[in-house]
């Protein structure tokens, strides 16, 4: 393996051995040009200058000794990929590192990166820095150091950037601190096990199809989301989340955010509203499951007006609806357009029957009375209905998809991941048109494998294979399916605990 490092590296030592190359590069203060796959040691804080870029290239490390940081001025391209990602990490001997502060906007970009380790916040952005985030693995960092509580990605005032496909997880410290006058896109994340919040957002977030469970506040409120401006929410699951105040799923303190076909189940709150707690002036919430919360599914301050509406608000423990609010809202004095009785804003309080709800599988079963029971107004489902109630919609060719996998296939395809997220067992299915040696195999998103699950010749037809989540973390897993004639498919499949 060649190690080449360009332009100016203020201290570098490199030791090598011939034939299976090891090296061990001692790095400090200014770099720039590229780095290639080896393992870098940090000696003291680096920095790319303005004007100036760096390419890390995939199966890079950097190691981190105690505190040292990684300041960017101008521009760093950090892409690995899928099956060889990037790791930001602190030494071995360290007692953590300083994290990654982007100082300047020259389009940085982090792809198929591992940021752990850190102790003052894993991702800084700060100033005038809009780096673009994607299919990051942000885990195990801490805000021991950080001025706003924050473990995962920090995003300063004024700042627009793009956060999509990460699994930030298990931080010490808000997975995502937004401060005012931000503008954030979040989609296809998975929020999972952080504390102090899964999302703080001061500035405005637009976020779509993410996956906030398990998040913790054990100083305040709002242990999924916490907003505090005009944002939105949409297609999100927010589930399992507690907070000490209020808002175990979600606090709304501020603005008027649209919460919108989201499904918020299992969330706890010491205070008011354990799925959604909504001050003055009051959330939009719209195409909403809120079910099975704990103190309440949706606490309102003091509302003289109601901007919920076509939600499915069931079998909350301490009530459906608590706090100050219209008397018409919650009172069943009219049907909707499936014939189910409602309020005169179209919420039920129906069981939403869910596929699998013990096994957290919130997708809807054919008999739901969240089928098509959403806002006509809204945008269309996929399968061009009417809107259903919640995060998962379910297609009115549900049917037609069942008898075409019973049919022999016409080509190679993965044609069914199921429940996808998943929490204990997942089933792959795997299309073949005739007979070869297949091989099906799982990663997780710094490119180790993590499962074997077929390794052997099969059958023409639809061949099934199970998965199993014993000794995983939440997560994005990458599956890998090859045929011994060179065909080659994968997916992605979300673990959520």
């Amino acid at each position: 393996m060649r190690v080449i490092l360009y332009v100016s590296i203020t201290s570098l030592t490199i030791f090598l051995t011939t034939n299976n190359v090891t090296a061990q590069i001692r790095i400090s203060g200014e770099i720039s040009g590229v780095l290639e796959d080896s393992t870098y040691i940090v000696e003291d804080s680096i920095y790319v200058t303005r004007n100036d870029s760096l390419i890390i290239e995939p199966g890079c490390e950097l190691l981190f000794e105690t505190d040292l940081s990684f300041f960017v001025f101008g521009k760093l391209l950090a892409v690995g990929t899928e099956t060889d990602s990037i790791v930001f990490r602190a030494a071995p001997e360290s007692e953590g590192w300083g994290g990654i502060f982007f100082e300047d906007d020259w389009n940085s970009r982090l792809e198929y990166c591992m940021v752990t380790g850190s102790r003052i916040g894993a991702i800084n952005c700060m100033q005038s820095s809009s780096p673009t985030i994607r299919h990051c693995l942000i885990t195990d960092n801490s805000n021991l150091n950080h001025p706003f509580g924050c473990g995962g990605i920090f995003i300063n005032n004024d700042l627009s950037m793009l956060v999509e496909f990460c699994n930030i997880t298990s931080n010490n410290g808000s997975g995502i601190f937004a401060l005012g006058n931000a503008n954030v896109e979040i989609s296809n994340c998975i929020i999972t096990h952080n504390q102090n919040s899964g999302i703080s957002a001061r500035g405005s977030i637009s976020m779509s199809h993410c996956i906030i469970a398990n998040n913790t506040d054990e100083t305040g409120n709002g242990g999924g989301i916490a907003l505090f401006e005009t944002s939105q929410v949409n297609h999100c699951l927010v589930v399992n989340n507690s907070a000490v105040g209020h808002g175990g799923g979600i606090l709304v303190g501020d603005g008027i955010p649209i919460i919108r076909n989201c499904t918020v189940i299992g969330n706890s709150a010491g205070g008011e509203g354990g799925g959604i707690h909504a001050r003055l002036p009051g959330p939009v919430i719209i195409n909403t499951i809120v079910s099975n919360n704990v103190n309440g599914g949706i606490y309102y301050f003091d509302h003289e007006y109601s901007y919920t509406s076509f939600c499915n608000i069931f079998d909350n423990e301490g009530g459906n609806l608590i706090g100050h609010y219209p008397d018409s809202l919650g009172r069943i004095d009219t049907v909707n357009a499936n014939g189910d009785s409602c309020d005169a804003y179209f919420n039920i309080f129906l069981n939403t029957q869910f596929e699998d709800l013990e096994n957290e599988n919130y997708h809807l079963l054919s008999n739901s009375p969240c089928i098509n029971a959403g806002n006509p107004d809204s945008p269309y489902d996929p399968d061009s209905t009417i809107a259903d109630i919640g995060a998962y919609y379910r297609s009115r060719f549900d049917w037609v998809d069942d008898l075409l996998s019973k049919l022999k296939p016409s080509e190679f395809k993965i044609s069914e991941i199921y429940p996808n997220p998943f929490n204990s067992e997942l089933k792959i299915t795997v299309s073949m048109p005739y007979s070869a040696n297949l091989h099906v195999s799982v990663y997780n998103i710094i490119g180790q494998k993590v499962a074997d699950l077929a390794n052997g010749v099969y059958n023409a037809g639809n061949n099934e294979f199970l998965m199993h989540s014993n000794g995983l973390s939440s997560g994005i897993y990458i599956l890998n399916v090859e045929t011994s004639n060179g065909i080659r498919l994968s997916d992605r499949l979300v673990l959520v605990r």
